[in-house]
């Protein structure tokens, strides 16, 4: 993958057998078929990554190679006990950091040393408010509220679409923010002096070479937001530490038929660069979220396909729809498809025309009794 940039940016990346990312580095040659060295790495932010993986799909290792030495990071997880309580993917604590969960499985409160961040939620699970010592932010869907406890004062920050990319305002201008693949953003142009400044990012979402300074807003990895004293990034239902490339708690919807996923703390099945991990959308009409579970963006970046499966005596539903995520509540534009083949397009207030077939392959999970609530339904893009 190379970036056009006026410094050549070329990352090359290899797998395993299960598709997990072993190795990601940039070559100063651009050429991804010579061998690694860390004397020829190149770019604009150079690194070489490499990773190994437990039978589960859980990380075992991290090695950040350099030209002076290589530095390893092992990973290890309890085992489970006699009791068979051990949890053994899950994350209570880590050297310097103490978590707390509230009753639906989200993180309440992080400590490290003598200071605490916690969170807060609306009815539907959405981060609402995230408070530290330095800060509060307050969410509210495409605008930020931050509070300056010591200096006593306010600050905003408000986004909207803009063509292929998103016009980002604050207090101190306008900026323009350009995305990668992923909502990533990796590069943000002053409105008023047309300033480009980038930033580089691994494959995992972790910061790559210098620090951008200024960058105009606190987003980060998939362009959710991010937390710079707690190193976590906020993405849909969970906090994902970058630097571990794992969410802090399990997935909250199973698939089973994705044996890769079963461990549930990974992101993306530990393929990151062509894949994502499943994200909670809101609707917008106060019914819930939909789980995105294949994402397919339309041009000018400003759609994604979600779906969401209802299971009920046996017969087995998968709703797939269009939005437009240019507009603030997720208005839905899209189409609605059952495994059985039949559609219909709708426009967010009802089926309008039966439209031609629609090539959005589905991989459902097993029908089953009738299980009370919706259950996640995969798919392909086409």
């Amino acid at each position: 993958m190379t970036d056009k940039s006026g410094t050549r940016d070329t990352q090359c990346f290899t797998y395993d057998g299960h598709r997990h990312l072993t190795e990601a580095w940039t070559p100063t040659s651009g050429d991804c078929t010579t061998a690694r060295s860390s004397n020829t790495l190149g770019g604009p932010a150079p690194y070489w990554n490499s990773y190994t993986y437990k039978v589960g799909g859980l990380r075992d290792t991290q090695t950040a190679h350099a030209a002076s030495a290589d530095t390893t990071t092992n990973y290890s997880y309890p085992p489970v006990n006699a009791t068979g309580t051990g949890q053994p993917h899950t994350l209570t604590s880590t050297t310097n950091q103490v978590l707390t969960w509230n009753s639906e499985g989200k993180l309440a409160t992080l400590t490290e040393g003598t200071s605490t961040t916690g969170y807060l939620y609306d009815a539907s699970s959405n981060l609402l408010t995230r408070t530290s010592p330095t800060e509060t932010v307050l969410y509210l869907g495409g605008q930020e509220l931050h509070y300056d406890p010591v200096a006593k004062k306010f600050s905003a920050q408000r986004y909207f679409a803009a063509g292929d990319g998103t016009a980002l305002g604050t207090n101190t201008g306008l900026s323009w923010v350009i995305d990668d693949h992923h909502g990533t953003a990796s590069m943000i142009v002053d409105a008023a002096t047309q300033k480009a400044t980038r930033r580089y990012t691994k494959p995992f979402g972790e910061d790559r070479g210098s620090a951008p300074a200024p960058w105009s807003d606190d987003r980060g990895f998939l362009g959710k937001p991010a937390d710079a004293s707690t190193g976590l990034t906020h993405i849909g239902a969970r906090e994902y530490a970058p630097e571990t490339g794992r969410f802090l708690s399990t997935d909250p919807v199973l698939a089973p038929s994705d044996h890769e996923s079963l461990n549930g703390y990974a992101y993306a099945n530990n393929t990151p660069v062509t894949t994502e991990s499943w994200k909670e959308v809101s609707n917008g009409d106060g019914r819930g979220p939909f789980y995105p579970v294949g994402r397919i963006v339309a041009p000018g970046g400003r759609r994604i396909f979600a779906c969401r499966s209802v299971i009920c005596h046996g017969a087995l539903s998968v709703f797939c729809a269009l939005f437009d995520i240019s507009n603030p509540h997720w208005r839905c534009l899209g189409v609605t498809r059952d495994v059985f083949g039949g559609e219909s397009r709708h426009n967010g207030k009802g089926v309008t025309a039966r439209p031609a077939r629609t090539r959005f392959p589905l991989r459902p999970p097993t029908p089953s009794g009738c299980t009370g609530h919706d259950r996640a339904g995969r798919a392909a893009g086409a």
